[in-house]
């Protein structure tokens, strides 16, 4: 019956993060629960969410989030489970997205160094409406902002920035979107997208905030292809040889420096690319590219972002590194080369790779090195490939960030023995 009040038993954590219980109909999405909760909820009209919810029991287990605002912000939705049952929860989720013949291989578990403070860069929105500025993520399932001064999972140094930036945006008012990360010398950067035409004044603010302490800042007026810059907007992350990997705006990498370290390591270890030829397609700036380069004899490092190329080109030359060639094209286009090389390695975005993984199974690699941030569409690639004659051979997964259920996943692949089914 449609409004009807209903009884739930929470028995696990779902892989979009919310509380699942079941009644005579099927799942019941509660957002904020855990296993070992007992709610009354009130189904939306189209979905299996629950709308209104009232809480009949808690589990033992719960914690109390540290985060002012974690019942409203969207984003983190675990902060009041134990990380050990977020772990389990990953990994039940990653397990139950396997190939069914795959599915009793283990899972090598890397967690993060911290479980908060960890997160070098964001992506956060503000609007200043009347006399005050709202600044933060958007609200689960929502495009309002919930207003924060503080959050638990920035690094410390990028939610000092917030309280400077939170000044200037108060000048620039109207609304918009904006990236945070960490640029040169360990200062913010930040590139600024604004919905509403710009003052001279909020353009000014763009030199405040260098003046300030951040090392770069990009403020892109409504409709502009460039924006007004001060200072170097590049972001800065510590590549795992050591050396900084030089990004460009906005440019993407792991949020969670000090873990991405761990995962360049298990990639280069599972890759077993010692004075072999690597493919590596969606290189980005180089986090991967180059410490594969140390023990490869030749890479070819494929990334469709043309800034990202050439990011990863000075990346490259900053090392004195020579034997990779730095391509710009297509992932799929390239994949069609793969054939004159032993191993590739692909890091696709969160709608995987169904096409780079219909070209390689035309005629099969002798390893494929799989990263991916998405389970379901990692299990969906997984499956065509296995299909086709190669197996899982190995599985880790990272916690890339903690208090919320997102996994990251390194997959090998070998092709199987000959006469092997």
């Amino acid at each position: 019956m449609s409004g009807a009040w209903i009884d739930v038993a929470i028995e696990r954590l779902a892989e979009s993060g919310e509380g699942l219980g079941f009644d005579k109909n099927g799942a019941v999405l509660v957002r904020g629960a855990m296993p070992g909760d007992r709610v009354r909820v009130k189904l939306a009209k189209k979905s299996r969410d629950a709308e209104s919810v009232e809480w009949i029991e808690t589990a033992d287990a719960r914690i109390e989030p540290p985060c002012a605002v974690a019942e409203r912000c969207g984003g983190c939705t675990w902060q009041h489970v134990p990380a050990e049952m977020q772990r389990d929860a990953r990994l039940e989720a990653a397990r139950r997205s396997l190939p069914k013949l795959s599915r009793e291989i283990p899972i090598t578990w890397h967690a993060s160094p911290d479980g908060y403070g960890y997160r070098t860069r964001a992506r956060l929105a503000w609007k200043f409406s009347g006399k005050s500025l709202s600044m933060g993520h958007r609200a689960a399932a929502s495009h309002a902002i919930v207003d924060a001064e503080r959050c638990a999972v920035l690094d410390p140094s990028i939610e000092r920035a917030l309280h400077t930036l939170r000044a200037a945006l108060t000048v620039i008012r109207g609304e918009g979107e904006l990236f945070i990360a960490k640029g040169q010398g360990g200062q913010p950067v930040v590139t600024l997208r604004a919905k509403a035409p710009l003052s001279a004044e909020a353009f000014a603010q763009t030199e405040r905030l260098v003046r300030e302490g951040f090392a770069g800042v990009e403020l892109y007026a409504p409709g502009a292809s460039a924006p007004a810059t001060s200072g170097d907007p590049r972001p800065v992350f510590d590549g795992a040889d050591g050396a900084p990997i030089v990004l460009a705006p906005e440019g993407f990498a792991q949020a969670n420096e000090k873990l991405n370290h761990e995962l360049v390591r298990t990639v280069v270890e599972r890759a077993r690319c010692e004075g072999k030829k690597v493919l590596e397609l969606f290189a980005g700036a180089g986090n991967f590219t180059v410490a594969i380069a140390r023990a490869a004899k030749k890479v070819s490092a494929v990334e469709l972002d043309g800034r990202a190329v050439r990011a990863l080109r000075d990346n490259l030359a900053a090392r004195a590194i020579t034997n990779v060639a730095a391509r710009e094209s297509a992932a799929d286009e390239a994949a069609a080369t793969h054939k004159s090389w032993d191993v590739v390695v692909l890091d696709p975005p969160r709608q995987g790779a169904a096409e780079v993984v219909a070209a390689l199974v035309h005629e099969l690699p002798k390893r494929v090195v799989y990263v991916s941030c998405e389970p379901a569409t990692f299990a969906r690639d997984a499956q065509r490939l296995c299909e086709r004659g190669m197996r899982l051979e190995s599985l880790d997964a990272f916690e890339m960030f903690p208090q919320t259920p997102h996994v990251e996943l390194v997959g090998v692949f070998s092709s199987r023995p000959a006469g092997r089914a």
